[in-house]
């Protein structure tokens, strides 16, 4: 069921988040796999003068045919000039553009939309097209511009973004939630913060803290795979329409955990350590999060990789921050926990989500134009292949593509499976 509503002057198309696999409705149904491949020597250097005999394909560890291929060795910004422009398959570019907004501060989301602009006024030619999703902090998917050709009209579109404001807060104050407990007032909690940490914790204090931490975990959790199943939607709704060229996707978000709650048991871990309570129950049992989408991830790309999508993920947190508080940072760094931890384990998810689909992420910068630069030079420094899909009667099932090359010191970055 589709609804509209207005993200300021800008008309959504709200799709469903799709909560499972079974509920996409359409078989994708495409003769060919595309494989985008970037060749590289030992040096890092690309290799450009590779022939279609010089490729191997694996699906599955059985060998494909080598069904096409081509070359897209181009200077990108020549060619956002319209000069020297092939009509190659490898130029055709059709550019997505996903600001995951749930995951991502509005002063993040501010910075880095006037990057893109940018990116696409030098970067993207008459031959180009674009569309825009967004994953609001209301958890509804939006469509908020159909693919289009009209790099203002993508422009305008982008200039309306705002992001989740209670992102930070709300992990902060989880954390302040389960610290309070765990302090037991303030004379506690100047103990930790001294490294005194030599009583023994009531025992109900630690049943108390897991308590909480396991709700958030299960919170966290759920904004997950919220996040995950607008990969199925954004999915659901390419392979209901036909795209001449390439799908790049351009995925604008801080991340999303990957081990839901786990910051909130590391929290709980070290407070214990700092007391003496070796031998006694709260340090026999330690309550950890068994969820990890790794699996998840690779299931859920492999959809998009099926539909010869390839992401290129932009951290929206720049720099990791170190402004989360300091009436929470002081007895945290007391206890010997760091939250760079967390904010790698955001970061996972982007960089997993990128190779999956033969893309690359780039995090801890601010300089966001450089990454967009160094998208368009990857885009235009790779191979182009194709192999049949073997047939497969199940769905859902994850198949492993390996593609080589028959030349000794040489790296290719590709995408890894995909589901049929």
């Amino acid at each position: 069921m589709r609804k509209s509503l207005f993200f300021g002057l800008v008309c959504f198309c709200i799709l469903p988040v799709l909560p499972a696999f079974a509920q996409l409705e359409e078989e994708v149904r495409i003769d060919l796999l595309e494989i985008w491949a970037k060749v590289t020597d030992k040096d890092d250097r690309v290799v450009s003068d590779l022939t279609a005999d010089d490729f191997r394909i694996y699906i599955d560890g059985k060998e494909a045919e080598v069904r096409c291929f081509d070359k897209a060795f181009y200077d990108p910004f020549a060619f956002a000039q319209n000069e020297d422009a092939s009509e190659s398959n490898g130029q055709k570019r059709k550019f997505i553009f996903f600001f995951d907004l749930l995951n991502s501060s509005p002063r993040s989301v501010d910075y880095l939309k006037r990057q893109i602009t940018e990116f696409l006024r030098t970067n993207f030619g008459d031959e180009d097209e674009g569309m825009v999703f967004a994953l609001l902090p209301t958890v509804h998917l939006g469509v908020v511009q159909k693919m289009t050709s009209n790099k203002e009209a993508i422009i305008a579109v982008l200039d309306r973004m705002k992001g989740n404001a209670t992102l930070d807060a709300r992990i902060r104050n989880n954390e302040k939630e389960i610290l309070s407990i765990l302090s037991s007032g303030s004379r506690a909690a100047q103990q930790v913060e001294r490294g005194a940490g030599t009583e023994n914790r009531n025992p109900e204090q630690i049943r108390q803290a897991r308590g909480l931490a396991r709700s958030y975990a299960a919170q966290d959790e759920n904004l997950s795979h919220f996040t995950l199943n607008s990969f199925l939607s954004i999915a659901d709704y390419l392979q209901g329409n036909s795209y001449d060229g390439r799908l790049v996707m351009i995925y604008v978000s801080g991340g999303f955990s990957m081990r839901p709650g786990q910051n909130y048991f590391e929290i709980i871990d070290r407070a214990i350590e700092a007391t003496s309570v070796i031998g006694s129950e709260d340090l026999n049992f330690r309550d950890r999060p068994s969820n990890n989408f790794d699996h998840e991830v690779r299931k859920t790309i492999g959809i998009l990789n099926r539909l010869n999508v390839t992401i290129y993920s932009l951290d929206a947190r720049g720099l990791v921050p170190y402004d989360r508080g300091p009436e929470r940072d002081t007895i945290q760094l007391a206890l010997g926990f760091s939250t760079l931890d967390y904010q790698r384990e955001l970061q996972d998810s982007l960089v997993t989500i990128a190779r999956e689909t033969g893309g690359t992420a780039f995090i801890n910068t601010q300089n966001y134009q450089r990454g967009l630069t160094e998208i368009a030079y990857d885009m235009s420094r790779q191979y182009w292949l194709c192999a049949t899909v073997p047939f497969s009667k199940k769905r859902g099932v994850y198949h492993k593509i390996e593609v080589k090359v028959d030349r000794p010191g040489i790296e290719v970055r590709h995408r890894k499976g995909y589901i049929e």
